[in-house]
């Protein structure tokens, strides 16, 4: 339920992942429960076994998520998640606050990420918080043809153990061109940079990738 991009690299707007999707679960493994309140709102009620979305989970302790998808107009809708649980023993805690929004209107698509996750694990000394927002913003062109997007992104990690702080934000820069009917040729031009607040030290880096996605 968590983030705005996935694991299939057809139904993202991007080739790379964006920095939040990385402290996302990617997979579950559970039970889930959606209830249909009205037209425009949902809600999700689910257990799993792990909150980081491990194949295999290492402890018995659970993790309950709780959400809920609002649709209040056309082309405007918001989605708020949040799990928590323990991993590991008594006095472990994780939890994670996500909220998803999307708005579409012609060709003009705009989305938001906002992710709050806090890992508190006593017996390996981790008490890490990690926050970080993405903004979307991707406009068609020429439909069915030709759509250049963005992405923005600034992240914070900090440790209370080891007494670090990280920062890391991005810029992506999009380009999708439809070449036939089920097949697409999406580039990405990617700009990084990560500080240490510690030492100051910073490190920057670019990256440019073409990927060929067919879609059956």
């Amino acid at each position: 339920l968590a983030g705005s991009e996935v694991i299939a690299d057809g139904s993202n707007s991007n080739v790379t992942r964006s920095l939040l999707w990385g402290n996302q679960p990617l997979t579950l493994t559970g039970v889930r429960t959606a209830f249909k309140v009205s037209e425009i709102f949902t809600g999700y009620l689910g257990l799993n076994n792990s909150a980081f979305g491990a194949t295999r989970d290492g402890n018995k302790q659970k993790t309950i998520e709780v959400g809920f998808n609002l649709a209040p107009a056309p082309g405007l809708n918001l989605a708020l998640t949040d799990y928590f649980g323990n991993e590991g023993g008594a006095g472990n805690k994780t939890n994670l606050l996500d909220l998803a929004a999307g708005f579409n209107v012609g060709g003009l698509g705009l989305g938001l990420n906002a992710d709050f996750n806090k890992v508190k694990q006593s017996n390996a000394g981790i008490d890490t918080k990690f926050t970080g927002v993405a903004l979307y913003a991707n406009f068609q062109f020429i439909p069915d043809l030709f759509r250049a997007g963005v992405r923005l992104e600034g992240t914070q990690t900090k440790d209370d153990t080891a007494n670090t702080k990280f920062k890391q934000n991005e810029v992506t820069l999009t380009a999708d061109y439809t070449a036939a009917k089920n097949f697409d040729v999406i580039s990405d031009l990617r700009f990084d940079q990560l500080k240490n607040d510690n030492t100051g030290a910073k490190v920057k880096s670019t990256e440019l990738i073409v990927m060929g996605v067919y879609k059956f």
